[in-house]
């Protein structure tokens, strides 16, 4: 079963490059609102942008500082790097880019603790 809210993020695909940016700031705001609802925090956030060109590193600051805002994290949290696949598909042709982000987000432990002879939840 997708919940509504997830439908509403799958439709990105379908939205002009222009547009989306302001879908995709949407999604992180979303996503760190629902990380602070859970009484958790974004410890660190890692992006990595595929393409031929444009180049990253004239852009890595100012990349790193919105998506910092948008989160509401620090911008020391956030990295933002580039690579390219030497020429190889799409990416390589110039027909598109690629992200891949992934962010280590820190919840309440609030499980029992773990029995260390048995390795199970202890009495």
């Amino acid at each position: 079963c997708i919940s509504t809210d997830k439908l509403r993020w799958l439709s990105l695909r379908a939205v002009p490059l222009l547009k989306s940016k302001f879908k995709l700031e949407a999604f992180a705001s979303f996503a760190a609102a629902k990380v602070r609802e859970a009484n958790g925090a974004l410890a660190h956030v890692d992006v990595t942008i595929v393409c031929e060109t444009p180049r990253i590193d004239p852009h890595r600051a100012s990349m790193r500082a919105n998506l910092a805002a948008v989160l509401g994290v620090d911008a020391s949290r956030v990295s933002v790097k580039g690579t390219t696949t030497e020429g190889l598909g799409f990416t390589g042709r110039g027909e598109g880019i690629v992200a891949f982000a992934t962010a280590t987000v820190r919840l309440p432990f609030d499980r029992p603790a773990l029995d260390s002879a048995e390795g199970r939840p202890g009495a």
